[in-house]
């Protein structure tokens, strides 16, 4: 993607993986090779349609000290430049549906990397998540044009948080993370979100993930195993109802991906 020259690198990639066996031999692997070109070149020209070339791409390093946790790491792709971000890119191809998992993690990682920013000073409030249309395959058509293969969709903060209260958000989700990965806390598709509201909702909700395609794929059966029982998972508890409380109150992305949490309470 970061090379000077696409077509010379296309060229020796699409040579590479058909002598390392990574796609079918005797051209099957020619429909791969030609949706993957053809989604990175579009992918590119969207990058440079809005103003973040991913060959110009600027890392950030970030370690912040929160509440006796120490948050480090690098944001990848910042513009204009590392020492004033005002915009970060997450390259997602498989990112492409708005209600599967690929992309509802996606878009909180955005909103943790734009909150890492801000909070180390930057007044980053907007994160571009670049994907394949889900859509979108060689040889599409929309309205009798080709379809767009590549799409971007753009994570913004809520207006009122700034440096500080980014900081608190942070620290928060920190603490959250703590508990989670002493104690596991599965959400079971959108079972969690009901919890507190309608526990007889919420454990139709949980059958009806269990018994579905998506929980064979999920986390949640490799933590919980294959036969998870509700009460097991969900114990009515006033710690284990806090817990989802907090969790959702501090990760709502509304429809038009604004990130608007609860107050944060340090």
């Amino acid at each position: 993607i970061e090379t000077g020259n696409p077509q010379a690198f296309t060229a020796s990639w699409q040579q590479a993986v058909r002598a390392n066996g990574e796609v079918p031999v005797l051209g099957y692997g020619d429909a791969a090779i030609r949706e993957i070109t053809e989604f990175s070149a579009e992918l590119l020209q969207l990058a440079i349609a809005e103003q973040v070339p991913l060959n110009q791409r600027h890392p950030k390093d970030v370690t912040l000290s929160l509440g006796g946790i120490t948050v480090a790491g690098t944001i990848e792709r910042c513009y204009p430049h590392a020492e004033h971000v005002e915009t970060v890119v997450l390259v997602r191809p498989d990112a492409m549906d708005s209600q599967k998992s690929q992309f509802l993690r996606t878009k909180m990682l955005a909103v943790v990397q734009l909150l890492a920013a801000r909070a180390s000073g930057c007044d980053a409030a907007t994160a571009l998540v670049l994907n394949q249309h889900k859509d979108w395959f060689p040889g599409a058509l929309k309205n009798e044009e080709p379809h767009p293969a590549a799409q971007k969709r753009t994570i913004i903060l809520d207006d009122w948080i700034d440096q500080a209260q980014a900081r608190a958000l942070l620290t928060e989700l920190c603490h959250l993370y703590q508990r989670a990965a002493v104690t596991p806390f599965g959400t079971f598709g959108k079972t969690s979100q009901l919890l507190i509201s309608d526990r007889a909702d919420a454990e139709a909700k949980f059958n009806a993930f269990t018994s579905g395609k998506d929980f064979t794929r999920s986390l949640e059966l490799v933590v919980y195993g294959s036969a998870p029982g509700f009460s097991d998972v969900f114990p009515d508890e006033a710690t284990v109802n806090a817990f989802y409380t907090r969790f959702h109150g501090l990760t709502k992305i509304n429809s038009k991906y604004r990130y608007i949490p609860d107050a944060p309470r340090s």
